[in-house]
This record gives structure tokens, sequence and C-alpha cells, in this order.
């Protein structure tokens, strides 16, 4: 009889100095070069408003392939005519007059400088009267912001649920508006500029009126 078992005790041996059953080779890892930028791109490259409203102008960066590059700030906003088109934080566009303007996006980064323009008309004029209504079943001034002329005249609606309208510390303000019910109280804004303003009966409750 032939010692088969013996050899069959050696091959194993064998296999496992040689590393068989499946420890062998590792696959390299592979290095995706980073994206540079080389161009922005505009959601729109015209934008047709009424004086008083805004759009948010979005942007992408791009690659030299064309793809987009994720999460990227930094962008700079400009007008060429801001009594007419006037640039917001993130990149909202708010009409103020009638009019065009060129709104420009500019983005350096990887050393590269990129730009982007869309062309912005406006028609009508901003409102000399808006109205905010303080909720009755809730606890928001709506609208939340209203944009108006100088010396416009916004009147705060006040229902059964008690609240008041407390501007914050802002040249040109107003005065306040005690805690009313039941009442439609007027406030007139001779001056341009963003007035936030809070009611101090409900946290965070809160509205603006931005004049220009």
């Amino acid at each position: 009889m032939k010692p088969t078992h013996v050899i069959l005790g050696c091959s194993l041996l064998l296999l496992s100095a040689c590393g068989g059953g499946g420890g062998g080779t590792t696959t390299p890892p592979v290095n995706i070069p980073a994206q540079v930028l080389a161009s922005i791109r505009l959601g729109a490259t015209t934008i047709a408003l009424s004086a008083g409203s805004v759009q948010v102008l979005t942007v992408e960066a791009l690659d030299a392939s064309g793809r987009v590059i994720p999460n990227v700030t930094g962008y700079s906003f400009a007008s060429s005519a801001t009594n007419v088109a006037e640039l917001q934080s993130g990149g909202g566009v708010l009409g103020i007059s009638a009019g065009s303007a060129v709104v420009t996006v500019s983005l350096t980064r990887d050393g590269v400088t990129a730009t982007g323009s869309a062309t912005v008309t406006v028609t009508g004029s901003l409102p000399v009267a808006a109205t905010v209504t303080a909720g009755n079943a809730d606890q928001t001034f709506t609208p939340p912001t209203v944009i108006v002329a100088r010396n416009a005249s916004v009147t705060f609606d006040f229902g059964a649920l008690q609240h008041n309208v407390t501007f914050r510390v802002a040249s040109g303000a107003p005065a306040s508006v005690p805690s009313s019910t039941n009442a439609s109280i007027a406030r007139s804004f001779p001056s341009a500029g963003d007035f936030r303003y809070d009611c101090s009966l409900h946290a965070g409750m809160t509205g603006a009126v931005i004049v220009r």
C-alpha cells in the first residue's frame, strides 16, 4: 500500500507555508486626482424681476472636464447698477427699480479666478404700502419680509392672539408696536435700511422690512 497520507500531509504543509488559502495579492489604491477649478456655471444668464421680488442665482464650480466641484464656497457677487438690482447674501438678486443691470459672479480657487454673468431686467417700482399679519393661530408674521420704497407705510394686523413688534436697534427704525390684539397699527419708514423685528412674547417670531 502506498503512503498516500504522508504525501497529502506534506502538500498541506507546503500550501500553508506559501500562503495558500486566499491571502494573496492586494489591489493597489486608486488615486483620484483633485478637482481644479476651470470655470463657473450660472443657473440662469437672464433674469426678469418685478421691483420688490427676489430670485436666488445658483452657481456651480466646474473642473476642466466640466464636472461639478462639490461644496464650493467663497463666491463674490457684484451688480453694475445697484439702484436697479441689488445682491443679497447667498446670491439673492433683489429688484429695486425699472431698468437693466449685469450681475457678475467670481470665484478664486486653486490659483484660478473664474467669472460668470447674468443680465437682470427689472420692471415696476417698489410699493409704498404693505401689510403684515401677526398670526392668530400660530407664531409667525406673514409675509415674513416685505420690501418697500422710502416713506412707505407698513400696517401690522393683530387678531385675537396677542403679539407685539419690537424693532432691533438700527438707524432710522420706527417706534416699536406695543402688545396688541384685534388692531391694525401702521408705521412709516422714511429711511433706507433693513429693519428686522421680533415679537418679544414669542421666541423665534421674527420679520423684516427692507426699505430702498
